[in-house]
């Protein structure tokens, strides 16, 4: 939302008081009117590009984020690699029908389960958060 303000609303404020302002310093000084004009696009025009590019940015997380509210994938397999950083624990769980597995984050309680262990995990489908991991009986 703080992107869509700064895009939509400040932005073009800012650029229309910095053009009201230097081209009132243009016209008393009477040169680089047509340098200062292609100056002062591509700079608000770049500014304005990375604003769009962000508002698109959250309006996708914001999709996929509505999109993953009700869904939810079950997905039962080996815990086969931990990854620990000082920020995050990352774990991959290999269901065995796939030639390549993403790692994800643990749920609310930020538990791993062990290297090896059989787990059923619920995530999202699109933003793959863990809703919950279960040891599966009969390792």
């Amino acid at each position: 939302m703080l992107w869509g303000v700064i895009a939509f609303l400040a932005l073009p404020v800012v650029a229309d008081i910095a053009w009201r302002a230097s081209t009132d310093v243009l016209d008393a000084t009477g040169r680089g009117e047509w340098a200062f004009a292609a100056a002062f696009a591509f700079v608000f025009g770049a500014v304005g590009l990375y604003l769009v590019v962000r508002v698109a940015d959250g309006l996708l997380r914001v999709y996929r984020g509505w999109a993953d509210l009700k869904a939810r994938t079950t997905v039962t397999g080996e815990v086969v690699k931990h990854h620990r950083s000082e920020n995050a624990n990352w774990f991959a769980v290999d269901p065995g029908e796939v030639d390549s597995v993403r790692a994800v984050r643990p749920g609310d309680d930020g538990r791993t389960p062990p290297r090896g262990t059989t787990v059923r995990m619920v995530i999202t489908p699109h933003l793959r958060h863990v809703v919950s991991v279960e040891a599966v009986d009969g390792n």
